[in-house]
């Protein structure tokens, strides 16, 4: 896991403000982190620093960080960090702010204000500290912890198994001209010829139980991490030829009671928070001269419903897109022994009947979770984001119609090296 990128944001013309900030990037970078610290830079230490040189270092080094680390201290929020604080906003980089005026505990005219649309800028993606030990107690927050973000899609889907597989199909519905995934892995498998399939993120089994049912010499397994998915699989859809796991160990070891012809993974990757790490583990899976299948969602989807969102959120420009897009298959699959056989997408209309179907739409798919849209939502408050959301969508006329963009990725394993 890579250092967490820090940019120290603070006054830095008076030796008090210079000595304080040293002592606290210290201690950051005594905790691993790599800080930015402006003063230490070589445009500040020009005798005539110019102001384009100043801004364009600065904010090189703002759109590079993790997190920008914002003291408030100054008798007004320095104009200097006010900015930065908006430009790491607008590209969505969380902000911490640091207050350690006692003054804000005081009431009367002997508390001291601070601008509320810069802290309300602030304590949109992050949180206002009031010392350098809560400082550095909240850093490790903002750390990439792959485990918990798969743990929060793994909750969600467990908590709505028994509602998927009914709008699922009636999603499909809405689209036209009609698409359906099972129609678009049933191209493939003639495509590719595969006789044993693992299905990674199998959800209800109900693709499974399809594709065997068309195919009768067809071997499948489906895994799913969550297991009210797999438990509703087994109960609909098990059979001598169609299995379900929600044990990884099972899902390994069918690769080594036969080699396995397809890994199919549809509406998965985005969810993960290092799709290259998961493509690994998939190659590891599939035989050589085998496949691997990725249905999912483009960077590209649903464009109007996404700006009307961020719009009436107030969103920032610029907001990580966990969905797809072409540019990181060939860098992931780059020395692999994987091949690219093609990448095309699927674009379809769809039109969303009224508000309540919207809003069944943001709760299966986790987009009060913060899942899937890049809004910018917190993932863990569910109830202010449907109460935010809810009020953009009062504002929609239904019907709601939009463009679906669906990504197809089909890789072929050109040689049999495994992923330790």
């Amino acid at each position: 896991m890579t250092s967490l990128r820090i940019y120290w944001a603070n006054s830095l013309f008076t030796e008090a403000d210079r000595m304080f900030n040293t002592e606290c990037v210290r201690r950051l970078r005594t905790c691993g982190y790599e800080v930015f610290l402006p003063q230490e830079s070589d445009v500040n230490a020009s005798a005539e620093p110019t102001a384009k040189d100043i801004f364009r270092s600065d904010t090189a080094r703002i759109l590079e960080s993790d997190v920008l680390v914002v003291c408030l201290d100054q008798e007004t929020i320095d104009s200097g960090v006010a900015c930065e604080v908006g430009l790491a906003y607008a590209f969505g980089i969380p902000i911490v702010g640091l207050y350690t005026d006692i003054r804000q505990y005081r009431s009367g005219r002997g508390r001291m204000y601070k601008n509320l649309y810069v802290l309300g800028a602030i304590e949109v993606f992050g949180k206002i500290v009031t010392n350098v030990n809560e400082l550095l107690t909240l850093i490790p927050a903002y750390q990439a912890v792959d485990k918990d973000s798969i743990n929060n899609v793994v909750r969600h889907f467990d908590a709505i198994a028994t509602r998927y597989g009914d709008f699922v199909e009636q999603l499909e519905s809405w689209y036209s001209p009609r698409w359906s995934l099972q129609n678009e892995v049933q191209n493939h498998i003639d495509l590719t010829h595969a006789m044993r399939i693992l299905e990674i993120g199998c959800g209800i089994g109900k693709l499974g139980h399809q594709l065997c049912k068309q195919n009768p010499t067809l071997s499948y397994l489906g895994y799913d991490a969550a297991s009210e998915m797999t438990a509703t699989a087994k109960k609909l859809h098990t059979s001598e030829r169609c299995n379900y796991t929600s044990d990884i160990s099972r899902a390994r070891s069918f690769g080594r009671e036969s080699p396995i012809d397809l890994v199919l993974a549809s509406f998965v990757l985005h969810d993960q928070p290092r799709k290259e790490k998961a493509l690994v583990e998939m190659e590891s899976y599939v035989k050589a001269g085998g496949h691997i299948l990725t249905i999912d969602l483009s960077t590209r989807d649903l464009p109007r419903l996404v700006s009307t969102l961020k719009r009436g959120l107030s969103s920032p420009a610029l907001i990580q897109d966990s969905r797809f897009e072409p540019t990181w298959i060939l860098p992931a699959i780059r020395g692999r022994g994987i091949e690219l056989v093609k990448y095309e997408s699927k674009i379809m209309s769809i039109a969303f009947p009224s508000q309540n179907a919207l809003e069944e739409y943001f709760e299966i798919f986790g987009i009060y979770r913060g899942m899937d849209l890049p809004l910018g939502l917190d993932k863990n408050a569910y109830l202010d984001n449907r109460d935010r959301l809810g009020n953009v969508i009062e504002t929609i006329r239904f019907p709601f119609e939009d463009q679906r963009v669906f990504d197809i990725c089909l890789l072929r394993k050109t040689d049999s090296i495994q992923a330790s």
